[in-house]
């Protein structure tokens, strides 16, 4: 029986940086077989002002990772 992995479901990642954290599943992309977890595979972007008198951002956000990386969590 396989499971599938939808969003809202809890994963555990299995390889990566993030080795042992549980998240749940925001986007999932089945094309490109990546999905984004919530806490995982966060990265900083630092953002530049586009206007005069804007001040600059430094902003994180949660980057895709393969399924093939995770597994379903019935925690």
């Amino acid at each position: 029986m396989k499971n599938t992995i939808k969003k809202g479901n809890q994963v555990l990642v299995l390889s990566g940086n993030s080795k042992g954290q549980i998240g749940e599943v925001l986007v999932i992309d089945r094309k490109r077989k990546q999905l984004v977890v919530k806490g995982i595979n966060q990265k900083t972007k630092h953002m530049k002002p586009k206007r005069q008198g804007e001040v600059g951002q430094i902003i994180r956000r949660e980057y895709p990772i393969h399924m093939s990386q995770v597994r379903l969590w019935n925690g």
